[in-house]
């Protein structure tokens, strides 16, 4: 029973509507479009989705299947198609969707019944009916015009590369229903000077490439039959051959590689909402003919930006001037063999490793290391030996009585062992303090280092951003400029107003170009600081606060920046944990411990001896000639004697000690020396306390000010940009003057650039605080971050106890 009520339920709900339904009158629409979908997407679907949504309470709407045809991309079934729904008393209303079949129907005489015509390139070109008015003229005939000028862009393209060979792919098709483009190509050829040549084009890639010899550039035009693969081949023999090449279709072919084209694109969803809206005027009564046929207003400038690739660029060995450059949508602008990207923190790591300064400075710190090997051999044992071969002339050798003969030959060894010298073990000690005070002036270079290199990686990136800036800034005055033109044709504004915007643009160009060198030098300095080639180019990964390295940091570090109460406890203990850490005062600390143990051994030097102990070894290893030692010797009037011989090997050993009396003052003036240098270093420690404890503080301040001020640079770029947004479209209406439009322009311009550096300039700030403090706790691992955030939150939750 319950299932019957409900039916019955939806049965009542629905006959009103039913009723309203056979009420309204029935409309039939045929479509006619040139070929079955290739490679540009059929819109069929979206135009009949826009129809029913904007008439479909009005009228029933139907699109019967048999009406919804296509011309198979040849001439004559376009024709057939056309002719059969305009000759069809089951069609209403006729829509080509295709450029052929849209020229095809604009070219006839007399129209039955009411037709749109969507994909008109240029009524002027085609010579198609155009009033004075803006309408077609001709009863039931509305098209809408795009106003793409073959002409205006050859032209343009001209300003990229020169050429005087030109030639221009062209669908087969449209050469066979649009005869009017030899005579239209032989009129340009003497206006513009250069030779144009048509290459009709089917499906096929090899039919485009058929160049005729000499051709320096190639015009695309849409070759609608020509698939993705197709169209690829054709795009890779063009650059193979280094052959600049335009494209009437714009950025989506630019893409796929070819040069350039105009960076405008077909607004295809308006541009279909405006068929919808032409359907429903022409329902409502209205000539189809009597309908504007602009897609865009007769007096309004057309966008000339152009967008190029500059992949492709790179290529085929064209380059733009700075000015065409400047004034385009560049695509593929950072490709050029960008071999890296890196972060902060593997720049950081990186620098580390390979900087040039920290390798240098290493290298002397293990020269420094060497002293204590050196002060340590004062300590050791020493051992030489000697080998003496002597010869001299004979008579000295018989006149010495066997004590120098003629040859002889000697071999001796000497070692010696200091058994105490404070001097010495002083100098050990100094040598040691001397290398840990190099030790630390090593970690102060890779802290400066670490900091350098993040600025400049910072920096590249605020470069970066302040260039993309400038580039929006000049397409800003570009398109100002172009609503100066507007007021000045409609004649609510004076030439001068044109002028002045023509000049604003000069001004902006310079800037881009100052923004871009500023980006090039930053990423010479990053290059530099990591060693690696000055010129190299390479990719950054955008560092904000959602970075890893800030991810603790961020809630945590930050609510103690922002409380008052929780920042003075936050300063105290950075200026400790800074005092701890600085390795400039544990370089100083070290330097004091050595002249220390040196003043300590001065004072001992007077009354403490040195001693050593020496020992020596000889041996007579041969002799010969004259001059022998004698075995047998006699004095006159006695009988003779036998000589007592000795063997040949000598020996000593002696153990020495040595305390100089007087040294004629030197040593009192060493000792006050030493004095003084050990004062001076205190002196000079508790300067450099003083102004690490001084940079530590200024840096808290300047961090706890630099982090809400992202928030409120953001909020004034947003409010100077809602409030140029609201100038612009009074400056368009000619509400407002030139001047209060500029200051809006350039208001919004500080506080984007504000807004785009106040995150680069906090984490600068964050960067110098790590400095300051002597640890970049953020390039730690998350482990070691989380300690040194709890060791911060135990000491400020225990402080004052």
């Amino acid at each position: 029973m319950r299932k019957h009520i409900t039916m019955l339920i939806t049965i009542i709900l629905l006959i009103p509507n039913l009723a309203i339904s056979a009420s309204l009158p029935t409309i039939r629409i045929g479509i006619v479009r040139d070929g079955p979908e290739i490679r540009f997407t059929d819109d069929t679907n979206l135009l009949k989705q826009e129809i029913q949504q904007l008439v479909g309470d009005e009228y029933v709407i139907e699109f019967p299947s048999e009406c919804d045809i296509h011309g198979n991309w040849t001439a004559s079934e376009i024709k057939r198609a056309i002719n059969k729904l305009l000759s069809s008393p089951d069609v209403d209303i006729v829509v080509t969707m295709g450029t052929n079949a849209s020229y095809d129907i604009c070219r006839r005489e007399v129209l039955p019944k009411p037709v749109i015509a969507p994909y008109v390139i240029d009524a002027r070109m085609q010579k198609l009916p155009l009033k004075p008015d803006g309408t077609s003229g001709v009863k039931n005939l509305c098209y809408i015009n795009a106003y793409k000028s073959f002409e205006r862009e050859v032209q343009l393209f001209r300003t990229i590369t020169p050429f005087k060979h030109l030639g221009v792919l062209v669908s087969s098709l449209a050469l066979e229903i649009q005869p009017y483009i030899p005579n239209y190509v032989k009129k340009l050829e003497k206006e513009l000077g250069l030779s144009i040549q048509p290459i009709p084009v089917g499906t096929s890639a090899h039919e485009a490439l058929a160049l005729n010899a000499g051709t320096d550039a190639v015009y695309i035009s849409p070759l609608m039959r020509v698939s993705d693969e197709e169209f690829q081949k054709i795009i890779n023999g063009l650059n193979e051959k280094r052959i600049p090449t335009f494209t009437m279709q714009g950025r989506m072919e630019v893409r796929a590689g070819v040069l350039a084209g105009m960076a405008r694109d077909t607004d295809y969803n308006r541009l279909l909402r405006r068929v919808a809206l032409n359907v429903q005027r022409i329902l409502s009564g209205e000539n189809a003919g009597d309908l504007k046929v602009g897609f865009i207003l007769e007096n309004q400038p057309i966008n000339e930006q152009m967008v190029i690739n500059m992949n492709t660029a790179r290529a085929i060995n064209i380059f733009p001037p700075w000015k065409i450059l400047l004034a385009s949508e560049l695509i593929f602008e950072e490709s050029r063999a960008i071999a890296r990207t890196i972060s902060m923190e593997s720049a950081v790591k990186e620098a580390v490793s390979v900087n040039l300064d920290l390798k240098t400075n290493a290298k002397r710190l293990s020269a420094e290391k060497e002293n204590i090997a050196n002060a340590r051999a004062s300590l050791m044992p020493h051992l030489s030996v000697d080998s003496t071969i002597l010869v001299i002339d004979d008579d000295r050798a018989i006149a010495s009585s066997g004590m120098a003969p003629e040859r002889s030959w000697k071999v001796s060894a000497t070692a010696s062992q200091l058994l105490y010298s404070d001097k010495a073990w002083a100098n050990y000690s100094a040598q040691k303090h001397g290398y840990e005070a190099a030790k630390q002036g090593h970690r102060a270079l890779e802290l400066d280092i670490i900091l350098n290199t993040a600025i400049a990686y910072i920096n590249v990136l605020k470069a970066r951003t302040f260039e993309g800036i400038q580039i929006d800034n000049l397409a800003l005055t570009r398109a100002n400029l172009d609503r100066a033109r507007v007021r000045h044709s409609i004649g609510t504004a004076s030439p001068s107003e044109v002028y002045r915007w023509e000049s604003e643009i000069a001004t902006h160009y310079k800037q881009v170009l100052k923004a871009k060198s500023q980006t090039r030098q930053a990423m010479i300095h990053l290059n530099q600081l990591l060693n690696r080639p000055l010129d190299e180019y390479f990719a950054l990964k955008d560092t904000s606060l959602a970075d890893p390295i800030f991810e603790i940091s961020n809630d945590r570090f930050m609510s103690y920046v922002n409380n008052p109460v929780k920042l003075s406890i936050f300063e105290e203990y950075m200026v400790a944990q800074g005092i701890q850490n600085a390795p400039e005062l544990k370089q100083i600390d070290a330097g004091i411990n050595a002249r220390e143990r040196l003043l300590i051994a001065n004072v001992r030097e007077y009354w403490l001896p040195t001693v050593s102990l020496q020992a020596g070894l000889s041996h007579q290893a041969a002799e010969g000639g004259k001059g022998l030692h004698p075995s047998m010797f006699s004095i006159p009037g006695l009988p003779p004697m036998k000589m007592a011989e000795s063997d040949d090997t000598d020996w000593n050993i002696a153990v020495m000690a040595s305390l100089p009396l007087f040294s004629g003052g030197s040593k009192d003036a060493q000792t006050r020396q030493t004095r003084e240098e050990l004062a001076a270093l205190h002196f000079q420690r508790a300067s450099t306390a003083q102004k690490l404890e001084e940079s530590i503080r200024f840096n808290i301040h300047q961090t706890s000010a630099s982090f809400p001020a992202i928030k409120l640079s953001k909020d004034a770029a947003k409010a100077a940009q809602q409030n140029l947004d609201l100038i612009t479209e009074s400056y368009s209406q000619g509400v407002v003057s030139i001047i209060v439009l500029l200051d809006a322009q350039n208001a919004s311009l500080a506080a984007t650039s504000m807004a785009a550096n106040s995150v680069y300039d906090f984490l600068i700030d964050l960067m110098k605080l790590n400095r300051s403090a002597g640890n970049f706790y953020l390039f730690k691992s998350s482990t070691e971050r989380e300690k040194w955030l709890n060791r911060l939150n135990t000491f400020i939750n225990n402080y004052g106890d």
